[in-house]
């Protein structure tokens, strides 16, 4: 009974390896549709990171440290050697999205920052799936 376990662990980690190599081949194969699914994975990780700063309670300041610190120790730790970081850039279009949901600044004021944002992962995301191709290497050390 307690090997089950690992067995079925290793099962599902080969599993998981060999579904993620064949997305890997096919994006690689569609550059454009790779970049597509890094931002829509940036925008999607904003979102999250958005309701985390939305839901938890206290000043403005408090919130963003409770959400920029994490994402800081996570980019310096386990995300230096990938090349897809999203910790930081997610935590900043998440203050950049609660900036435009306030009422006291003009629209125009509430725009800049959110796509200050999406120009960035947009950029962001051009960059590292290029550097990416060219490698054919991902977030190994």
């Amino acid at each position: 009974m307690p090997t089950t376990l690992p067995v079925l662990s290793t099962t599902l980690s080969s599993s998981l390896n060999s579904l993620s190599n064949k997305v890997r081949q096919k994006l690689s194969e569609h550059p454009t549709i790779y970049k597509i699914v890094i931002v829509a994975s940036h925008i999607f990780r904003m979102m999250g990171m958005f309701a985390m700063l939305t839901l938890h309670p206290g000043s403005f300041l408090k919130k963003c440290s409770f959400i920029l610190i994490p994402s800081l120790l996570y980019r310096l730790s386990v995300e230096a050697p990938c090349p897809f970081k999203f910790a930081l850039p997610s935590s900043i279009g998440a203050i950049a999205l609660h900036m435009f949901t306030l009422n006291t600044l003009s629209p125009f004021l509430r725009l800049v920052p959110f796509w200050c944002y999406f120009t960035y992962v947009v950029i962001l995301a051009d960059t590292e799936v290029n550097k990416a191709l060219q490698s054919k290497v991902c977030c190994r050390r």
